[in-house]
């Protein structure tokens, strides 16, 4: 349970014809990057000296979840990430590791308004 919700999960075979996600492991960096990302909510890279948080973090992103953190410069100059606001501290959508009532509520919310995941993304 997280919170209010109950969540299940399981894995099923697409629909024939059907969008499917797709997970690219590698040892090293690549499309030019340099960490994990997701591309047009459907395409998983990972890269193998990430942790699991961020492996975590970018499959929240192939159910539709966003970022919930930025990237600022700290006072010595170096990029650092941190949380939109202490609502999302611990999130793993954030800097955290917590899956949270929040992303639940966040991902149906996301559904009703219309906000599905599809090919472009959001």
């Amino acid at each position: 349970m997280f919170g209010k919700w109950e969540v299940q999960t399981s894995l099923v075979a697409p629909k024939q014809g059907g969008l499917v996600n797709t997970i690219d492991m590698s040892q090293s960096y690549g499309l030019g990057g340099t960490r994990s990302s997701v591309l047009y909510s459907r395409s998983m890279f990972l890269y193998g000296n990430d942790d699991c948080d961020t492996y975590a973090h970018e499959a929240g992103h192939l159910l539709g979840l966003k970022d919930r953190y930025k990237d600022v410069t700290d006072r010595n100059g170096f990029p650092i990430s941190v949380p939109v606001s202490d609502d999302w501290k611990e999130n793993i959508m954030a800097t955290g590791s917590k899956v949270q009532e929040i992303n639940f509520t966040d991902w149906v919310t996301s559904i009703k308004n219309g906000m599905i995941i599809g090919p472009s993304g959001f």
